[in-house]
């Protein structure tokens, strides 16, 4: 058996680029005998150059991905690429997605009985400053629990994972995610500060007012972030019934309620329309003034990213949250935040966005196993289009190109919809149409495309009768029970995560074997972004075909994958479209 040791570290701070640094770490070998070394121990540095060399033992770690980067800060080297390491807390998110909590005291708890302690240390740790401010007793016992619990979750989960070809795969792969994303945290993302000071004054223009005008509409001193005001406008003042109720037992003043309003017009529709509109840009305020905060004093964000963030595997990212510098024309939102203004390539380079097209159709039609659709798809076709089709007949086949434009988005809501569980009613409404010529429509679909509209109890079903639903990958998705009906949305979120996470471990070997120059910087979504240097555009063609051909390189789906590319020269709102040359 090849020997393995626990390892964990101990720091001033959770973030290497604000100038954390490790000052101890400890080790625990599999038989359970542990060791801690601090920096003014003598032989500390030693120790820790031997413990990355290639000679010394595996490592295992619970959150590797925090301790690699510490000791690659300290180290001044990318140890996560050359040394060979495991890491309990994507065994445990592999293993057990829906389990509450991933955390080392959690885990070692529920599933070994091992003693909690922590509360206590990090009480101490907050009265002192800092843990490496806690009696040097008292660490040295926490990070005794913290190696030993962590090798026992190795010796765990490691026999489970390795009896199963499949998790192997999906274990190795995640790994491989997280020495990608360590990379791209490494390089960063370039910040326009003047364009995010500009942008962020407009905002709080936005905010003054919409205040203004509410105030002038409603009371003075009404507050639209206030609850408590907002239920008195609508419940009290207004009197509208109750259509949504929080967890709570109250009634909602959320998002949907506001759209609901807006979209009935009248004065109503205006105040709803103001609130909507201040609280988007509050939160924009807020989010530009995280981008400026973290940004260096080179202007370059080095965000956090997590690869496993949801029960599904989607990765996220913070400090700042960077997921949130989403597409601008979103239809739930009104009133977005143009936060891919802030963005810019580094000097002599452009970024090329890479985004799956209709990744999540595609991924819904692969799970029902529509034949009509996957032949719509392999052919080149739209898939909305037979949808919209179906549901508005001659309507749809009369139409000028603007009504049909209109009627194909009414349609593309509806088909998406249906595999998601949609009845009837719900449906119709999506589409507009009359209650009579609504439910007539949606039968004509179901008659149709019979596997799209019960994907959703199929895998409710499924969830039911086994407790999760599997990605094509083999990924095992536990679903609760009682919540059986996500689970169309379980699987297609988690394919898709799949999907991205192997198309960035690609991308990034391509980058190594082919174009060292060329460097991931970022995921948002299911988009991709890359630092391409200016003096290697000619060859950009070449490229688009090559990371294509990575990403869409799929043999377990019937149904193709497709990419889509834009060029960014300079900010990331001003995207061009790039044609990606088809294979000679």
């Amino acid at each position: 058996m090849t020997e393995v040791l626990a390892f964990d570290v101990e720091t001033t701070g959770l973030d290497a680029f604000a100038g954390a640094r490790v000052f101890s770490f400890s080790t625990t070998d599999y038989c359970g005998a542990t060791e801690v070394w601090r920096t003014e121990d003598p032989g500390f540095r030693e120790k820790l150059e031997w413990l990355f060399s290639p000679h010394a033992p595996v490592l295992v770690a619970h959150n590797a991905h925090f301790d690699l980067r510490m000791v690659g800060h300290l180290l001044r080297r990318p140890v996560w690429w050359t040394k060979k390491w495991h890491d309990t807390m994507i065994m445990a998110h592999i293993l057990m997605n829906h389990h509450y909590s991933k955390s080392l005291e959690d885990l070692a708890w529920d599933l070994l009985k091992y003693p909690k302690i922590d509360k206590e240390v990090h009480f101490l740790a907050r009265q002192a400053g800092g843990m490496h401010h806690v009696p040097k007793e008292v660490m040295k016992q926490y990070q005794s629990c913290d190696t030993t619990r962590t090798m026992l979750l190795y010796r765990l989960f490691n026999p489970k994972i390795r009896a199963n070809k499949q998790l192997v795969d999906i274990y190795q792969n995640e790994c491989d995610v997280v020495k990608v994303t360590m990379d791209m945290e490494g390089r960063g993302v370039v910040l326009d500060r003047y364009e995010t000071v500009k942008l962020r004054r407009e905002l709080k223009r936005t905010v003054k007012k919409c205040r203004s005008n509410l105030e002038s509409s409603t009371w003075v001193g009404f507050n639209p972030r206030s609850v408590l005001d907002m239920r008195q406008l609508l419940y009290q003042n207004w009197k509208l019934p109750i259509s949504q109720i929080t967890k709570k037992g109250s009634p909602s003043v959320g998002k949907e309620v506001l759209r609901e309003i807006r979209n009935s017009g009248g004065h109503r529709g205006v105040i709803a329309s103001l609130v909507i509109e201040h609280n988007s840009a509050l939160t924009g305020v807020a989010i530009l003034k995280s981008y400026l905060e973290s940004a260096g004093e080179d202007d370059v964000i080095h965000p956090r990213l997590t690869t496993l963030a949801a029960i599904t595997g989607r990765q996220s990212s913070s400090n700042p949250t960077l997921q949130n510098v989403a597409k601008e024309g979103v239809l739930l939102n009104p009133f977005p935040i143009p936060a891919r203004r802030c963005f810019r390539p580094r000097d002599r380079h452009v970024n090329i966005h890479l985004d799956f097209s209709g990744i999540e159709m595609r991924l819904l039609v692969e799970y029902s196993g529509e034949e009509e659709l996957v032949r719509v798809i392999r052919e080149g076709g739209d898939v909305h289009v037979p949808a919209a089709e179906t549901f508005f007949g001659r309507r749809f086949e009369t139409a000028n190109e603007h009504d049909r434009a209109t009627l194909r988005g009414a349609g593309k809501n509806a088909n998406f919809a249906c595999p998601y569980g949609a009845g009837a009613d719900k449906v119709v409404a999506t589409l507009g149409l009359p209650t009579d010529e609504g439910h007539a429509a949606y039968k004509r679909y179901c008659k149709r495309f019979p596997r799209l509209v019960t994907l959703s109890e199929g895998m409710s079903a499924a969830v039911q009768q086994l407790g999760f639903v599997r990605t094509r990958f083999g990924r095992c998705l536990r679903v609760p029970k009682n919540k059986a009906y996500v689970g169309t949305n379980y699987v297609i979120q988690g394919t898709a995560a799949e999907i991205l996470k192997r198309s960035q471990v690609r991308i990034h070997a391509l980058h190594y074997e082919r174009w060292p120059e060329v460097h991931l910087i970022l995921t948002i979504h299911d988009e991709v972004v890359i630092e391409f240097p200016r003096h290697l555009l000619a060859q950009l063609p070449t490229y688009l075909q090559e990371v294509r051909e990575e990403m869409t390189r799929f043999p377990e789906f019937e149904v193709p994958l497709e990419v889509e590319a834009s060029l960014v020269t300079q900010n990331w709102s001003r995207k061009r479209r790039l044609e990606i040359p088809c294979p000679s």
